[in-house]
C-alpha cells in the first residue's frame, strides 16, 4: 500500500493513544540512558573526592594568582576602573527605596474579574453606616447633683427641713461652677474632683444616690413643704440612707444628631459572613476576650457595637472653614477621654440619664447611641424631655410603623454580658439595655420567627459648640469582630481572627434629601426694632393696658424724637446677683428678654442696668423663681425684679441712627369752590364771603404709628439695619418672647427671693 493511500487520520483515531504512549516511553528511556552513561555524569561521574580536589586546586590557583600579581598583570586599567564605578541608572532606580506610582504600571483592563474565594468557613462582615440624619440645637438644663470638694473631702448637698422659709442668700456656700472644677478655679464645668473614681459609675469616691431614689426622676424630691427646705452639706460617708439629694441646674447647649442605621441589613451581613442559619443566631453569638484588669477571660456578645467616631468641620460666621491645630478641616470630637466635656457632663449627673421615649427605645441598641444627661424637672411631672429628633427621619418613622403593625413573638431577655473593662462608656447604657420586643433575642423555640427591625437609631451629642458657628459632621461605626480569637480551623483566613474591632468607612452626615447637613448654632444675642407696648396698642388698647412687660409705664418722653425703643434677647448661662461686696452666681440657662429698652443716637445698647424679671433655679424648691425684690410701692406688676446689664462693652452695639416710630401729617376740610371773574361761583351762587358754607374746615395735625428703621454698628465694625415692619413678624423672636413670658408667669407669686 502506497504512503499516499495511508489514512493517517483514521490511524491516529484508532491507535493514536498507543503510539503516543510508545513515543513517550521511548523518550523517557533515552533520557534515563543518557543521564546514566553521559561522560562525567551519572554512573560515569567522578568520585566526590576527586571533584573536591579539583575544586580546591582551582581555588588555590586563583588565590596564588591574586597574591603574586604585580603591577600591570591582573590589576584593572583606569578605563576599566571608571566603567566599574559607573552603575546603570535603571539599576539604581530599581534598587532605590523611592516609592513608585502604581498608576504607571496599571493595566487598562483587568485580566480577571475579582471575586471572593469560595469558602465554607467564617468571614469578617462589612460594617455599614447611617443612611440619613436629622439634627437639632438644644439648650439643655442639666439636673446635676450638688457635690463639692473641700480640702480633699467630698461633701454632698442634701435637703433638710429648716423650720423656716429659706432665702438663698449671699452666705450660701454653694456656687455654681465649684462642682468638679480644675485647679480650684471658679467658673462653670470642666474637670473632676480629687478622688474621682471612673471605674465606679463615675461617682466621687464611690458616692452614689441611694436605691430609693429613682433614676431619671430629674430632681422631683420630697413630699412636704418645699418652702421649708434648705441645702445642708454633709461628708460623703455621713450621708443618711434616706437622704434627699439637692440638685442644681447646669446650663449646656448642644447639638443632637440622629441617624437611621440599617440594622436588619447589618444582621444579614453577619449571618452570611458567619455561615449562620438565621438572625437569632447572630445576636446569640459569643466570643472570649482577655480582661487585663481582672486577669481572666470574659465572655462577650459577638454581635456588639463598640461605639463610633465622629469628626467635625467648623465654619465661622464669615463662611470660612476654621482649621484645627494640625491644619486639617476635620477634627475629632472627644467622647471618652478624661478631658472629654461629654464625660464631665455625665459625671455631673452621676451617669443618670434622661428617660428615653418608649416608642423609640425599642430602636436603641447599646453602643450605637449616646445617652442624654438628665434634665431639671418640669414642675412635678418628671424631668424635662429632650426633643425627639429621631422622629424627623423617614426611615425611622417607617420602622416604627412596621414594629407597631406586627405582634411581637415570645421573647426572652438578651444575655447580659459582662463588659469586663469597667471604663467609661460613652455609647449606650453601662448596665442593662432598654427592654423592648425588638431588643430581645427570641427564645430557642422561636428562633426562626425573630425579624430584626429595618433601622435602628444612631445618636451622638456635640456639647462643645459655639454660638454663631456652623458645623458639618461625619461618622465611622465600630463593631466587635465576631471572629476575634477564633481557632484557625473555623475562619477562612487566620488573619481574620486577629482584629479586635471592625470599622466602617467614613459616612458624611446628610439629611433625608441627600444633601450635606449643616447645623448652625444661633447667636446668643439678638436685637430688634420692636416696641412691644406700641405694637399691642395698635391691635388692642385693652391688651396694651393689661400688658405687664418691662417699662410698661415708661413713655418715650421728654425725648420722643431722640430715643428709639429696642428689644434685646440675650442667652444667660448664669446670673450674677450682687449684694454689697458679695456676689452669688445663680443658674438661668435660658433666654432673658428686654422688651422695652430706650437708646439715644450714638449710645451703646444694653449697657445700662435696668429692672428685669430673671427666673433662676432653686435647689431647695426644685423649681424656678424670680430673682430680686418686689416693688416697694403698689404697681400693676408686683413681681420681683432685679437690675441687670444685658450686655457688656465687648458685645454691645451702637445705635447710629433711626427714623420713624410716629408719623404726623396735617388734615383739613374740603377747600371752597373757585370764584368766577365777577366774584361768584360757577353755579351763580352768592359770593363766597357772604355764604356760610364757603368757610374751610380748620386744619388739624394727625399723629400715627409708623414703622421704625434702626441702624446699629456692631463691635465687629459691621452696619446692621433693622425695620420694625419685619422684626414684629419674626417668628423666632415671637417664640423666644412667648417662652420667656410663659416662664416668668409660671414663677409669679413666689415670695422666696434672694438677697432680701
Amino acid at each position: 500500500m502506497a504512503m499516499k493511500d495511508f489514512n493517517f487520520k483514521q490511524f491516529l483515531l484508532e491507535k493514536g493513544e498507543r503510539v503516543g504512549l510508545y513515543a513517550a516511553g521511548g523518550i523517557a528511556l533515552l533520557m534515563i540512558v543518557l543521564s546514566l552513561f553521559w561522560p562525567h555524569k551519572g554512573l560515569l561521574s567522578d568520585s566526590p573526592k576527586a571533584s573536591a580536589e579539583a575544586i580546591t586546586k582551582v581555588a588555590k590557583d586563583k588565590k596564588d594568582q591574586a597574591g603574586t600579581a604585580g603591577p600591570g598583570t591582573l590589576a584593572p586599567s583606569d578605563a576599566e576602573k571608571k566603567n566599574l564605578r559607573e552603575v546603570d541608572p535603571q539599576l539604581q532606580k530599581q534598587a532605590g527605596s523611592v516609592a513608585q506610582d502604581p498608576n504607571a504600571f496599571r493595566m487598562l483592563f483587568a485580566l480577571f474579574a475579582p471575586r471572593d474565594i469560595p469558602s465554607n468557613k467564617r468571614q469578617n462582615p462589612s460594617i455599614l453606616g447611617p443612611e440619613e440624619f436629622a439634627a437639632s440645637v438644644w439648650a439643655a438644663q442639666i439636673s446635676n447633683y450638688m457635690v463639692k470638694n473641700d480640702r480633699g473631702e467630698v461633701f454632698v448637698g442634701i435637703l433638710r427641713g429648716s423650720g423656716k422659709h429659706v432665702k438663698r442668700g449671699k452666705n450660701d456656700p454653694f456656687r455654681i461652677g465649684d462642682i468638679f472644677n480644675k485647679g480650684g478655679k471658679p467658673g462653670p464645668g470642666g474637670g473632676m474632683p480629687p478622688g474621682f473614681n471612673p471605674n465606679n459609675r463615675g461617682t466621687p469616691n464611690g458616692f452614689a444616690p441611694p436605691s430609693g431614689e429613682k433614676p431619671g426622676s430629674g430632681g422631683v424630691f420630697g413630699d412636704g413643704d418645699k418652702k421649708n427646705l434648705e441645702v445642708n452639706w454633709v461628708r460623703k460617708d455621713e450621708v443618711p440612707p434616706d437622704a434627699t439629694f439637692a440638685r442644681d441646674l447646669l446650663p449646656k447647649r448642644m447639638v443632637i444628631v440622629a441617624g437611621s442605621f440599617p440594622f436588619r441589613k447589618q444582621v444579614e451581613l453577619f449571618q452570611r459572613a458567619l455561615r449562620l442559619e438565621n438572625a437569632s443566631q447572630v445576636v446569640q453569638e459569643t466570643l472570649t476576650e482577655k480582661d487585663n484588669k481582672k486577669g481572666q477571660d470574659v465572655t462577650l456578645a459577638g454581635f456588639r457595637f463598640v461605639g463610633f467616631e465622629v469628626q467635625r468641620k467648623t465654619i465661622g460666621p464669615d463662611g470660612q472653614v476654621v482649621l484645627g491645630p494640625s491644619g486639617s478641616e476635620w477634627q475629632a470630637i472627644d467622647f471618652e477621654s478624661p478631658d472629654s466635656e461629654y464625660r464631665a457632663l455625665r459625671t455631673h449627673v452621676l451617669f443618670e440619664d434622661s428617660p428615653e421615649n418608649p416608642e423609640l427605645a425599642q430602636l436603641l441598641w447599646p453602643g450605637l447611641y449616646m445617652p442624654r444627661p438628665v434634665q431639671i424637672p418640669l414642675r412635678a411631672s418628671g424631668s424635662k424631655p429632650y426633643p425627639d429628633v429621631e422622629k424627623e427621619l423617614p426611615k425611622i418613622q417607617q420602622t416604627l410603623t412596621e414594629v407597631a403593625a406586627k405582634e411581637p413573638p415570645p421573647v426572652v431577655a438578651r444575655t447580659k454580658f459582662d463588659m469586663g473593662s469597667g471604663d467609661f462608656n460613652a455609647f449606650g447604657p453601662q448596665e442593662t439595655p432598654p427592654e423592648g420586643p425588638e431588643r430581645a433575642a427570641p427564645a430557642s423555640g422561636q428562633a426562626q420567627e425573630w425579624t430584626p427591625p429595618s433601622y435602628s437609631v444612631l445618636r451622638f451629642l456635640d456639647v462643645t459648640i459655639q454660638p454663631g458657628r456652623t458645623y458639618e459632621y461625619r461618622v465611622l461605626v465600630k463593631m466587635a469582630n465576631p471572629n476575634y480569637n477564633k481557632p484557625e480551623t473555623e475562619v477562612a483566613n487566620p488573619a481574620l481572627a486577629k482584629w479586635k474591632e471592625l470599622r466602617s468607612d467614613w459616612y458624611p452626615v446628610k439629611g433625608p434629601d441627600g444633601q450635606a447637613l449643616r447645623v448652625r448654632v444661633p447667636d446668643d444675642l439678638h436685637y430688634y426694632a420692636v416696641d412691644e407696648l406700641t405694637m399691642l396698642a395698635a391691635k388692642s388698647q385693652k391688651e396694651a393696658r393689661e400688658w405687664r412687660g418691662m417699662n410698661w409705664n415708661v413713655p418715650r418722653v421728654p425725648f420722643p424724637d431722640r430715643q428709639a425703643v429696642v428689644q434685646l434677647h440675650v442667652w444667660k448661662d448664669q446670673f450674677e446677683l450682687t449684694r454689697g461686696s458679695q456676689t452669688v452666681m445663680f443658674p438661668v440657662g435660658d433666654w432673658i428678654v428686654g422688651e422695652r429698652l430706650f437708646a439715644f443716637r450714638g449710645e451703646y445698647v444694653g449697657l445700662k442696668k435696668v429692672h428685669v424679671h430673671v427666673p433662676v433655679w432653686s435647689p431647695e424648691q426644685s423649681t424656678f423663681y424670680l430673682a430680686g425684690r418686689q416693688p416697694r410701692t403698689l404697681s400693676r406688676d408686683m413681681r420681683p425684679t432685679e437690675e441687670m446689664s444685658f450686655l457688656d462693652i465687648r458685645k454691645a452695639p451702637i445705635l447710629l441712627d433711626f427714623e420713624g416710630g410716629t408719623a404726623s401729617y396735617h388734615r383739613g376740610g374740603a377747600p371752597p369752590p373757585p370764584k368766577g371773574d365777577e366774584g361768584t361761583t360757577p353755579d351763580g351762587a352768592a359770593p363766597a364771603e357772604t355764604s356760610p358754607s364757603s368757610k374751610a374746615t380748620p386744619v388739624s395735625e394727625v399723629k400715627q404709628a409708623a414703622a421704625s428703621e434702626l441702624v446699629f454698628l456692631t463691635p465687629e465694625g459691621k452696619l446692621v439695619a433693622h425695620s420694625s415692619a419685619q422684626d414684629e413678624d419674626d417668628q423666632e423672636r415671637k417664640e423666644r418672647e412667648e417662652s420667656y413670658s410663659r416662664r416668668v408667669a409660671e414663677t409669679d407669686g413666689r415670695p422666696e427671693v434672694p438677697g432680701k
